[in-house]
């Protein structure tokens, strides 16, 4: 009888080892996958840590491209107030092509000469000029596709991509990131009193629904939390934080208006390229961070 019960308990006690393992496995797979993408681990990590697995992670958006703008060396600032309690890294949206219907289709196309030459005329009839007809029409008697020097599938003057990219960056790897990260913070100059082109352009690619044969799916960015700054001139980026944030909204984000850092920069800044922030402006920076640690809880 004892040596039944000594074998059951042994048999339980296995059976509860594994799933204890099975379980740690499945949670530092989770883990791991905060620290994913490809551009992350180019942007901050060789190596993947305990420690960087269990940290929130926050991704930078920086509204300027200039290599030493204003508002990178705010975000740096910023940086170094959550560092030892988040990991940070910073999107990298250079080279995203501009918001383009005709570049957003994810799905293989074949090219015009597969098709049935029938069939094909009356789309072209239908949907193209006389002159675009003429140039289909003389791709679909070749007997071969082609391929341009950057990837795109060509058919006659018409070319289609898998998947959007420019110079090889793909925006899935955008998406992605923003999928796999806890908060977004964004810091942004002003220009004529709106915000710049190239963040309504990433925003305009990443409102759009990640399954595009369903408008009603969802984006990378929805309910995603997200904070703003910005340093410029004496409007301290007043009227772009305020139509950024309406369109962030608008977009379904997840915004925390208050407080937001809004820097006057300095005369220095504007002749030398000195940044610098006054005790003020930096005890400004360190209470939007502090709210936006909350903010994510």
């Amino acid at each position: 009888m004892s040596i039944t019960l000594s074998f059951i308990s042994l048999v339980l006690s296995t059976r509860l080892f594994f799933e204890t393992c099975q379980q740690a496995l499945v949670y530092f797979h989770w883990c791991c996958r905060r620290v994913s993408t490809s551009s992350f681990q180019q942007n901050h990590l060789s190596s993947v840590s305990w420690k960087n697995c269990l940290m929130k992670h926050i991704v930078f958006i920086i509204g300027s491209l200039r290599k030493d703008s204003f508002n990178r060396q705010l975000a740096m600032v910023a940086e170094s107030l959550l560092k030892d309690r988040f990991v940070i890294s910073y999107l990298d949206f250079e080279n995203i092509p501009y918001f383009n219907l005709d570049k957003e289709s994810q799905q293989d196309y074949e090219t015009i000469s597969q098709h049935d030459n029938k069939s094909t005329s009356q789309q072209v009839e239908g949907l193209c000029s006389s002159s675009l007809s003429k140039s289909l029409s003389e791709s679909k008697s070749s007997s071969s596709s082609h391929r341009s020097e950057d990837g795109e599938l060509e058919a006659g003057s018409m070319a289609f991509r898998q998947q959007p990219t420019a110079n090889g960056f793909c925006l899935k790897e955008i998406r992605q990131q923003i999928l796999d990260c806890d908060g977004i913070w964004v810091f942004t100059p002003e220009y004529n009193r709106s915000y710049p082109g190239l963040l309504k352009n990433l925003f305009d690619w990443l409102s759009r629904p990640m399954d595009i044969s369903n408008p009603t799916n969802a984006t990378a960015v929805q309910g995603k939390k997200i904070t703003v700054s910005g340093a410029g001139g004496n409007n301290k980026t007043a009227s772009c934080r305020e139509k950024l944030n309406e369109l962030l909204r608008f977009i379904k984000m997840d915004v925390m208006t208050e407080p937001q850092t809004g820097i006057a920069l300095g005369k220095e800044a504007w002749t030398n390229g000195e940044f610098k922030l006054t005790d003020e402006q930096l005890s400004e920076l360190k209470m939007q961070a502090e709210r936006f640690v909350e903010f994510l809880e």
